[in-house]
């Protein structure tokens, strides 16, 4: 508390008027003149402020006071006077004077201290305390009646040291990121495992669930330490309000009476709220919802707590059908995780799309409706829109059982975009390979044969991945990167089609380099055949090439084609009119694309 000296007639506009400065509570009041005033009246109507506390001092001694004061008013106007500047003397005079005055007047305020009589909310017939302490404590009881007790010097203050900073800060990284652990996990007793003594564990905000063994913030129910008063004010104000309130807000209200909580301990507890109130109220940074808090938005609270807000949930029974339809579907898709509150169902639909491969985040190539939901989740700024509004409009329904179907759909197909397209892009690399599915062991000594013999960078980089090639997602994407020297998370639409392209281009240089082989001295795993056939607008020239494991195959069925023209019992004229004939046919249906 503060102290003023005034006279009487100036005391109730100095209350009507009076404006704390940080951390001031109230003011000491001394009355200095010799007015007659019935005290104990002005007590009763000026003292009973629910935000500011006075108490008014009356000393037995009052004119002196003024007579003093009056006096050392004179006397510093004297001694600012410019003719005293040549007459030494005379400064010496008026500064012994000065310096008489000022001793006399701090002894006559230190006994009218001593002496006055005290009239406050805690004692409005008067009285003299012991000392003025004790009243300046029993005043801030009595206006702080809701105040949390909790005994921290690191933290219960306004202004923290470096060190107190850094213990919050790693107290609040903890109770992010640790929460299911007894102690947060904290081992041995750093000064964050203090703070988490006295802030956290004895006021009952972090507590062990007898059912399941984790631990996690929940309501303060230790009601020694006066935490609910400010808990529930925090959460009233929010779940009161349509719109988003601030956490600056929710600062200012623990701040004021009846609670006056210090500014180092609000982000613990704030942060406690946030925590314990997962599912019930939405976090929001720059108007925009934040799904999973991370030690990045802590900091940046820190700094600024004006930037975050909070929004609190209305539930009706349609809406808690709804989410109980949609939670079944996370919890088939997610595990057992429990998403029957909008806010975990909002913050699980979302952390589906945002662990999505970056190409599934941008693809124009899923059905309409999944689409529509993948860019809604991805811009989610309210999860209460998005459960009760959006999904109504994507889905083009309001029954809970349909949207949930449809949900179910989109996201499946979501989960499984990435990896379809890979198994796509696989098939048409084997195929343009001719090698089957499967049997990479005879597509990696393929490449072996004709490692390095291209004088092209990229085709040996492709033949060298191949020589390893074992059919799956990590080896696929890893050919993809070797031909399009991108990233398949920085992949559009458009690289899908070029990389097709690509495939095909690469896969006949290396069918080539398999035909002259032996060129290099490898074994030729490769025949090259052309086939040029002339007849009456039948004009036709087709180049092909033949894989070494295909000869078997097709030493089999030439055998079984001229065992069926043998047994035919025709010309060898008429038998090679047949061939020619079963080359126009394929190469007709070639054409024609049958």
């Amino acid at each position: 508390m503060g102290f003023t000296v005034l006279s009487a007639e100036s005391l109730n506009k100095h209350i009507e008027t009076f404006s704390s400065n940080s951390g001031e509570f109230g003011q000491f009041l001394l009355i200095a003149d010799d007015a007659e005033i019935d005290w104990k009246k002005i007590a009763s109507k000026n003292l009973k402020s629910n935000s500011t506390k006075f108490a008014i001092g009356v000393p037995n001694r009052r004119g002196s006071i003024v007579e003093l004061a009056k006096e050392l008013t004179v006397l510093k106007q004297v001694a600012n006077r410019p003719e005293l500047e040549g007459d030494l003397v005379a400064k010496k005079e008026v500064s012994i004077r000065l310096s008489a005055v000022k001793h006399k007047l701090d002894s006559e305020l230190s006994n009218a201290l001593k002496n006055a009589v005290w009239y406050s909310s805690v004692s409005p017939s008067g009285s003299q305390p012991h000392s003025l302490s004790k009243l300046a404590s029993d005043l801030a009881d009595e206006l702080f009646a809701k105040a949390p007790k909790i005994w921290s010097e690191l933290v219960n203050r306004e202004n923290l040291s470096s060190n107190s900073v850094k213990a919050r800060r790693d107290l609040l990284y903890r109770m992010l990121n640790h929460e299911k652990s007894e102690g947060l996990g904290i081992d041995g007793f750093p000064a964050e495992k203090g703070l988490y003594l006295t802030c956290l564990k004895v006021t009952g905000l972090h507590q062990e669930n007898a059912e399941t063994g984790e631990w996690h913030f929940v309501e303060p129910t230790n009601a020694d330490r006066n935490m609910l008063s400010a808990w529930r004010a925090a959460y009233d104000l929010v779940s009161s309000s349509d719109d988003n309130v601030s956490c600056a807000d929710i600062y200012r209200v623990w701040g004021n009476a009846p609670f006056g909580i210090k500014a180092g301990l609000m982000p613990i507890l704030l942060w406690s709220l946030i925590l314990s109130c997962k599912g019930k109220l939405a976090l929001y940074k720059d108007s925009y919802y934040v799904p999973e808090p991370s030690e990045l938005d802590i900091d940046e609270s820190l700094q600024n707590i004006g930037r975050f807000e909070l929004r609190g949930i209305q539930l009706t029974e349609e809406r808690i059908e709804l989410l109980s339809d949609i939670a079944k579907v996370l919890k088939t898709i997610l595990g057992d995780a429990v998403f029957d509150e909008p806010l975990s169902a909002a913050r699980g639909l979302v952390r589906i799309v945002y662990n999505l491969p970056q190409w599934v985040k941008k693809t124009r190539t899923l059905s309409k409706n999944t689409e529509k939901l993948r860019d809604c989740l991805l811009r989610a700024s309210d999860p209460h829109k998005v459960i009760f509004h959006d999904m109504e409009v994507i889905f083009e329904s309001t029954d809970s059982s349909i949207i949930a179907e449809e949900l179910a759909k989109s996201i499946q197909e979501l989960k499984l975009a990435h990896s379809k397209q890979l198994k796509g892009l696989r098939q048409l690399l084997l195929q343009q390979l001719s090698a089957t599915d499967g049997n990479y062991e005879q597509l990696n000594k393929r490449a072996i044969n004709i490692s390095g013999t291209s004088g092209e960078l990229k085709v040996n980089a492709f033949i060298n991945r191949l020589k390893s090639f074992d059919g799956t997602n990590e080896a696929t994407s890893d050919i993809l990167f070797s031909l399009r020297e991108k990233s398949l998370n920085e992949w559009s639409d458009q690289d899908v089609m070029s990389v097709r392209k690509d495939i095909a281009e690469v896969s006949k240089k290396f069918r080539e380099l398999e035909v002259v082989a032996s060129v290099n001295n490898r074994d030729q795993s490769r025949d090259a055949i052309a086939i040029v056939y002339a007849a009456p607008g039948k004009d036709f020239v087709k180049k092909f090439d033949i894989g070494e494991d295909k000869r078997d195959e097709l030493d089999a069925i030439c055998e079984s084609v001229i065992q069926q023209l043998s047994s035919a019992n025709i010309e060898k004229d008429s038998q090679f009119a047949v061939l020619a004939r079963v080359l126009e046919t394929l190469y007709e249906k070639e054409k024609n694309h049958v």
